[in-house]
């Protein structure tokens, strides 16, 4: 038989075994059938096309029985319908329920939600539009709020514009020159054009940014990047790294373009000398001085003083007090008595 024969008999394999699986074609430079596990090797610009999905490869073996195809070599999945692409080295596909398993540099593109996934495996659901990443997980976000998630384990809902990471989790969002790092088990992402943008991090939160020597921890962690806010619960503490001080509060609101942040909820300014005590207050990561409002104190093992206002300069460990002073002082103590200034 001349090339031309071969090309004919080709099309006509590829036709007819096309049509016996209905809505599903597919097609190859090369086909081979095999008869025992009803199977068909496709070599050479392998493509399988159904409904609004096209899996393209160097290789790809089609099991009718199973209704299922295991494509290899420069491997793209597409669903045109949800402008969602898939990667890997070779990727299983269950076409009767439109399941898309990646493996090895598995990989889901977005250009709509503008929203890359990275990780070892990634199983996808098409018609549910929610896709499943394992083990070395990557996500990252390329719009105006540049940011890079990773993770173990993930868990992509198109649908509802939201991405969830589990395990050791850290985000790292890219704003104005400065990058804030966060750390913690889990961190909800939403993307929805219809919500505003915001990254919820949750359990033994840690947040910092490369260019501050603060380090400050919750329980959760709510970040609004639009808006440049951050609120901080579930018992907040602010550690200064370079000294044994601390502040914290209920409640932190941080505030990334003033760069201040607001304490609220029996706030306390911890040394290893003495404790400032307030109901709120602001600090100022530029200075790195905490002003204390509401009733504030500040106590020593000996000695107590009040005032209208309370300002703790953290980086010199210096304290000084503002209207309406008053308290006790012991003759021989040595706390508070170079610190306290009307």
């Amino acid at each position: 038989m001349n090339l031309r024969t071969d090309k004919l008999i080709i099309f006509f394999l590829l036709l007819y075994f096309s049509r016996l699986d209905g809505r599903v074609h597919f097609s190859g430079n090369k086909l081979k059938y095999l008869h025992k596990d009803r199977a068909v090797n496709l070599i050479g610009r392998a493509v399988l096309k159904n409904n609004n999905n096209r899996l393209t490869a160097a290789k790809m073996t089609v099991y009718r029985a199973k209704k299922y195809a295991v494509a290899r070599g420069g491997v793209r999945f597409r669903n045109s319908k949800r402008r969602t692409s898939y990667a890997g080295s070779y990727i299983n596909y269950d076409y009767d329920n439109e399941i898309v398993t990646a493996l090895g540099g598995a990989a889901i593109k977005n250009k709509e939600e503008m929203i890359n996934v990275y990780a070892d495996k990634i199983t996808g659901y098409i018609i549910s539009e929610k896709a499943y990443a394992y083990t070395n997980v990557k996500v990252k976000v390329y719009n105006e709020n540049k940011a890079v998630i990773y993770g173990n384990r993930g868990i992509y809902k198109k649908k509802e514009g939201l991405f969830i990471m589990y395990g050791d989790v850290w985000l790292t969002n890219y704003n104005n020159g400065s990058t804030n790092i966060i750390s913690g088990e889990c961190v909800r992402y939403h993307t929805s054009e219809t919500n505003e943008t915001t990254y919820k991090c949750l359990t033994n939160v840690i947040i910092y940014t490369t260019d501050d020597e603060n380090r400050i921890y919750g329980q959760k962690v709510i970040h609004y990047p639009d808006r440049r806010v951050t609120y901080i619960t579930g018992s907040p503490r602010l550690e200064n790294t370079n000294d044994n001080i601390t502040l914290s509060a209920g409640w932190f609101e941080r505030y990334d373009d003033e760069n201040k942040m607001l304490a609220k909820k029996k706030v306390l300014v911890e040394t290893a000398e003495y404790t400032a005590h307030a109901a709120w207050g602001t600090y100022d990561i530029d200075k790195q001085t905490a002003y204390l409002r509401g009733n504030p104190f500040v106590e020593s093992t000996e000695n107590i003083f009040y005032s209208e206002e309370i300002i703790f300069d953290m980086q010199k460990e210096k304290i000084q007090m503002r209207r309406q002073i008053n308290g006790s002082l012991k003759e021989n103590s040595r706390d508070l008595t170079r610190t306290v200034n009307n």
